[in-house]
Formats: structure tokens, sequence, C-alpha cells
């Protein structure tokens, strides 16, 4: 590699450690969300048939059915009434108003 592709190189990385928001998206902080594989905090879910999920799964309002012969790897299952799930709730709140609050600097076109 030439000293001219070196230095190329090394400006380019340079740059782009600079400016980390220009060159790359940021999601939000899901906090107590993030463990979760599937999530509802209105409603309940039904798992039909034998499904494999990894991560915790929770409803904090409703019924959370088929687990077995849903299974859940790495993680826990959560229901109705566990008090940990209210936190989930607010967490996953404060991130949806976050994305909301952003405004979007590219629109992906019609077809999608």
């Amino acid at each position: 590699m030439s000293m001219k592709s070196k230095l190329h190189l090394v400006i380019t990385a340079i740059i782009l450690l600079c400016f980390p928001k220009v060159s790359f998206g940021q999601a939000p902080d899901l906090a107590k969300a993030s463990s979760f594989a599937l999530y509802t905090s209105a409603g309940a879910f039904n798992n039909n048939g034998p499904s494999s999920v990894t991560g915790d799964i929770g409803t904090h309002v409703g019924d959370l059915l088929g687990f077995p012969p849903g299974i859940v790897t790495d993680g826990q299952i959560y229901y109705e009434g566990n008090t940990y799930l209210a936190g989930v709730a607010s967490d996953l709140s404060l991130a949806y108003a976050d994305l909301f609050s952003r405004t979007p600097d590219h629109v992906i076109g019609v077809t999608l």
C-alpha cells in the first residue's frame, strides 16, 4: 500500500469518527424494554403452534398465551400484573416519543 493510499485512509477514518451522527443512525435508548423480543403494553398476544423466541416476552395488559408450545430461550416470560412491566411500558413510551419527535433528513421512496 502506498503512502498516498495510507494517508487517504487515515483522513477518511478521522472524518468519519468526527461526525458520528452524520455518518451513522442513532437508535433511541430502550432501557428496560431492550431485552424484550415480544412485548405489548396494551393488549394480549397469542402464539399458535411451535415457535422459538430469543429474549424476554411479556404483556403489561392482557393475556399471554401459547408458551408452551412456544419456547423462550435466553429470556423470561412476564405475565400481566408483574410490577417490572410498568417500567418497561414507561421506557417504551419514552422511546416512542423520542422517535416521534425526530425530523427525518431523508425520505424513503413511496414504493416501500
